[in-house]
């Protein structure tokens, strides 16, 4: 009995072993399927050394013409950890990431997509940092919520100049104001502040800025002013 069970005591040991071995195989398989190769290998088969030659060099530029490089500025000190979120979203495209010596810029290269796609995750990135430092127009009232409408009474200074801007090419007495109310949506705001400071740090002045107008035909203001994400929404025009 002592034998038996002695025997039987192996075997389950010996179970277990070859089950954790077999375990760590196909874990080991599935890292490497997870695993996602960039660089792709291909076989050149020609009649002659020089055909060969030729046909590497044409793939070559082929290749080097679908890559992209993208230089983006860095408005705000980051950190080393920061910069490690960095190094990971580029790595996660696809795209290399190369950081200025004076952490003032950052250069994307990769394929074309790749870099597009980077480089949206890395705006939304430097956009958290705007988002906390942004301040909203001193001149707005106090609200809560991301979006809030106010009313800009008659007389005063805004309304007078959005009256005048809009007869400069509208008639006055065929499209009078009837009301004006302005649009507060903080959101907006924010995304509105970080382009301008990239555009500032790109050109090095203050870009130019035009007041335009948004036309509403027969559809409520409210399906356009009222995208949270997007601010105005154009399907609607």
């Amino acid at each position: 009995k002592k034998e038996k069970a002695n025997k039987k005591k192996k075997d389950g040991a010996k179970s277990e072993e070859e089950a954790e071995n077999e375990k760590s195989e196909e874990e080991k398989e599935e890292e490497e399927e997870e695993k996602e190769v960039d660089e792709s290998s291909y076989a050149i088969i020609g009649h002659s050394n020089e055909s060969v030659e030729k046909a590497k060099s044409a793939i070559a530029k082929l290749l080097a013409s679908l890559l992209q490089e993208s230089d983006l500025p860095i408005l705000n000190k980051i950190t080393e950890a920061e910069e490690k979120k960095l190094a990971d979203l580029a790595k996660n495209g696809k795209c290399e990431a190369l950081i200025s010596p004076d952490k003032k810029s950052i250069m994307l290269k990769g394929y074309a997509d790749n870099v597009k796609i980077a480089e949206r995750d890395f705006w939304k990135f430097f956009a958290s940092f705007q988002a906390q430092e942004c301040v909203m127009p001193t001149f707005w009232a106090p609200q809560e919520d991301v979006l809030v409408l106010v009313d800009i009474p008659a007389g005063t200074t805004e309304h007078s100049g959005v009256q005048l801007r809009f007869h400069e090419t509208m008639d006055a007495k065929a499209n009078p104001i009837t009301r004006l109310q302005r649009v507060q949506n903080t959101r907006l705001w924010r995304k509105y502040a970080f382009e301008i400071e990239t555009l500032r740090t790109k050109l090095g002045r203050d870009p130019n800025q035009l007041d335009l107008f948004h036309g509403t035909s027969k559809n409520n203001p409210k399906e356009i002013f009222g995208g949270l994400e997007n601010g105005f929404d154009m399907r609607y025009c």
